[in-house]
């Protein structure tokens, strides 16, 4: 299976590397965030889709504006949108998690459509590497 795993530290960070990472849809998103909800918000994404072109295999030779994750809501994280393959949505599943405070995990594996359970096992991360 096709399978990518992301974990990044939440953190503050200039403006620029916040939004060259995302598409218009997702930086719209961004925008309507503030504070400390506007860094968690953007590691969301970022982890989200770091773990999505892993797992695609191509890293950030694809585009990174030419796909959408879901906002921020209840239930699972959904890619909403691939430029050029328009069935490619229906066949991913997405999974997040926070490991410990100030850390965020995602996991995307290619299912053809088949729901993804993840089990977390305790925390991994104790303190910054």
């Amino acid at each position: 299976a096709r399978v990518g795993v992301a974990v990044e530290a939440v953190r503050p960070m200039p403006e620029a590397d916040m939004v060259w990472p995302l598409s218009p849809a997702e930086r719209a998103s961004l925008a309507s965030m503030e504070g400390a909800a506007r860094f968690d918000g953007f590691f969301r994404y970022w982890t989200l889709k770091e773990a999505f072109i892993k797992a695609v295999g191509t890293g950030v030779s694809l585009p990174l504006e030419d796909f959408d994750i879901s906002p921020p809501s209840p239930g699972e994280p959904r890619l909403l949108r691939l430029e050029g393959a328009a069935d490619e949505p229906t066949r991913w599943r997405f999974a997040e998690h926070r490991p410990t405070r100030g850390y965020r995990a995602a996991v995307a594996a290619l299912t053809d459509g088949r729901g993804l359970v993840v089990k977390w096992h305790g925390s991994c991360l104790a303190r910054p590497i």
